[in-house]
C-alpha cells in the first residue's frame, strides 16, 4: 500500500473518530438543552464540515448538517440553498425530515429539488446556479438533515469556519477539520477563537480542527457591524493557488496584486478613435484634476453599470475596447475603462480592490487572501489622490461614501500589491442641516417652507431619497 494511501485512510479514521458520535444523532426537540432555545428561531444540531485539499487545482469539501425549525421565523433556515458554478461543483446526497420526537417523516426525493441560475436584481450575466430543497413542512418544530459535496476546481477561495450563520440561531455543535499538504503553504486566520485547533501530522500534510458545542443564539443590534467582528470566524488561504488553470500566489499582499495585475495585463487598449477624443475634450483644462474630472464625466455619461460574472470575469476586467463598444460593464470592467481612459492621455492611475460595504466592512490585511467583492479607481494627484467610483453614473467626481470609505484596500501595481485606506469622512463634514420657515395664519391653516442640506456621507441618504 503505498503513502498516499495509507494517509487518505488515516485522514478518514480521523474524521471518523471526531464525528461518528454526531453522525448517527437523536433529532428528538426534547434533547436540546433549554438556554439553546432561548431567543432562538432555529438551533443548528449538527454542522460537521471536512475540507480535503489535494493540489492547488482541486479540493473537496463534505458537510453532514442538521438544524432543527423552532417556529414559522425560522422556515427559510430549513431551506436548503446553495450556489454552485463552474468552478465549485455542488452534489446533494442525502435530505431527511424529522419530526418533533426524531422520528423520520419523509426523504426527500432529488426530483424536487429545484435547479435554478441565481441571477440577482443587478446582474445580466452570470453563470451561478442555485439548487434549492424545501422540505415543505409546517409543523413546527421540526429538524431537517442534508449531505453534501463540494467539488472546488481551483483554491482562490476557500470555504470559512463560521459556526453562527445568522442571528437568533442556535448550535448544538459545529466542527470544521481540513486536511492540506504543507509545500503550497496553508494558511488560517481565527477572530474571536477561545480554543487553539487541534492539529495533527498525516504524511507531507496537516490535519486542523476547530469546533465549538452549545452556542446561545445572539440577538441583532441596531448598528451592531458585521457579525465576524465579534463572533467565531476561521479563514483560509493557500500561498499558491489556481483557478481556470491561472496560477497565483498569496503568500503577500504584494503577490496577491501581481497576480491581479497579470490578469488583466494588455485589456487596457482603446482604439485610435476614444483615444483621439480623449485629448480634444481635455483641451484648454488648466490642471490635472480638471483634465480627470473632465474624463471621468465622460466616462459616467457613456456608460451603465451592469454586473457581468461569467467564468473568469468574477475576477478578470473586460477588455477597454469591448466597454468602449457596449457602453456598459461590471465595477471591473468600468475601472479598468476609467484607467484607460485617463492612460491615453498620459495620466496614471491604480485598479484598486475593495470589500465594499455600508456598515464598516474591512480586510484582515494580516491575511493576504481573496477578501474583495468591488473595485475603484485611485488617482494619485500633485496635491492630493483621487478616488473614483466608476459604477454610478450620478455620484459626484472624487465622492465614494460609505460603501468604500474609511476602509483598507488594494492598489494593484506592475510590482505587486500595496494595502493603502481610503479616505475618511470626518464630523465636521458629514452634516445634515434643516432649516425650516413656519407661517401661522388667523384662519389656523400655515405654511411650512423646509431646505435641508446633506453633507459627506450623508449625501447617501439624500441621494436614495431624491433618485
Amino acid at each position: 500500500m503505498n503513502k498516499n494511501c495509507i494517509a487518505s485512510l488515516l485522514f478518514i479514521l480521523v474524521v471518523l473518530t471526531s464525528t461518528s458520535t454526531k453522525s448517527q444523532s437523536n433529532y428528538n426537540v426534547n434533547l436540546i438543552p433549554a438556554e439553546l432555545k432561548s431567543n432562538a428561531r432555529a438551533v443548528i444540531r449538527k454542522d460537521l464540515k471536512k475540507l480535503e485539499v489535494f493540489t492547488p487545482e482541486r479540493a473537496v469539501l463534505t458537510v453532514q448538517y442538521a438544524i432543527t425549525v423552532l417556529n414559522k421565523n425560522g422556515i427559510d433556515d430549513g431551506i436548503f440553498k446553495h450556489p454552485y458554478n463552474k468552478f465549485m461543483k455542488l452534489n446533494v446526497k442525502k435530505a431527511i425530515v424529522y419530526d418533533f420526537n426524531g422520528e423520520k417523516l419523509k426523504k426527500i426525493p432529488f426530483g424536487d429539488m429545484y435547479d435554478f441560475s441565481a441571477i440577482d436584481n443587478t446582474t445580466t450575466f452570470d453563470d451561478n446556479r442555485m439548487k434549492v430543497i424545501d422540505p415543505e413542512i409546517r409543523d413546527f418544530p421540526f429538524t431537517v438533515e442534508y449531505e453534501y459535496e463540494l467539488v472546488f476546481k481551483g483554491t482562490l477561495n476557500l470555504p470559512s469556519w463560521r459556526p453562527y450563520p445568522d442571528y437568533e440561531i442556535a448550535i448544538e455543535h459545529s466542527e470544521m477539520v481540513i486536511q492540506a499538504p504543507e509545500k503550497p503553504g496553508f494558511r488560517y486566520f481565527e477572530r474571536n477563537i477561545e480554543r487553539n485547533p487541534n492539529i495533527s501530522k498525516l504524511g507531507t500534510g496537516s490535519i486542523r480542527s476547530w469546533s465549538a458545542e452549545n452556542l446561545k443564539a445572539v440577538k441583532e443590534e441596531p448598528y451592531s457591524g458585521p457579525m465576524t467582528d465579534f463572533l467565531p470566524t476561521v479563514d483560509f488561504s493557500m500561498n499558491s493557488f489556481s483557478i481556470n488553470g491561472m496560477p497565483g500566489d498569496a503568500s503577500s499582499w504584494n503577490s496577491f496584486g501581481k497576480w491581479i495585475y497579470d490578469l488583466n495585463k494588455g485589456r487596457d487598449l482603446l482604439s485610435v478613435t476614444t483615444a483621439e477624443k480623449i485629448t480634444k475634450l481635455i483641451e484648454g483644462s488648466h490642471s490635472n484634476a480638471d483634465r480627470i474630472k473632465i474624463i471621468y464625466n465622460y466616462m459616467q455619461n457613456n456608460t451603465r453599470y451592469v454586473s457581468v460574472q461569467v467564468g473568469i470575469g468574477g475576477w478578470q476586467a473586460f477588455e477597454a475596447e469591448t466597454v468602449d463598444r457596449l457602453s456598459y460593464g461590471d465595477c471591473k470592467a468600468l475601472s479598468n475603462y476609467m484607467q484607460s481612459l485617463l492612460k491615453s492621455v498620459g495620466i496614471e492611475s491604480y485598479y484598486t480592490l475593495v470589500y465594499a460595504g455600508s456598515f464598516g466592512s474591512n480586510i484582515q490585511k494580516e491575511f493576504p487572501s481573496n477578501q474583495f467583492n468591488h473595485v475603484i479607481l485611485c488617482v494619485p494627484d500633485r496635491n492630493d489622490t483621487l478616488w473614483l467610483e466608476c459604477t454610478n453614473q450620478s455620484i459626484p467626481f472624487g465622492y465614494l461614501g460609505s460603501f468604500t470609505d474609511d476602509r483598507d484596500v488594494l492598489l494593484v501595481k506592475e510590482t505587486g500589491g500595496e494595502i493603502v485606506h481610503t479616505p475618511v469622512y470626518t464630523s465636521e463634514q458629514n452634516q445634515k442641516i434643516t432649516k425650516a420657515q413656519v407661517t401661522l395664519y388667523e384662519n389656523g391653516f400655515g405654511e411650512v417652507s423646509v431646505l435641508t442640506i446633506h453633507k459627506g456621507i450623508f449625501y447617501d441618504e439624500a441621494r436614495d431619497i431624491l433618485l
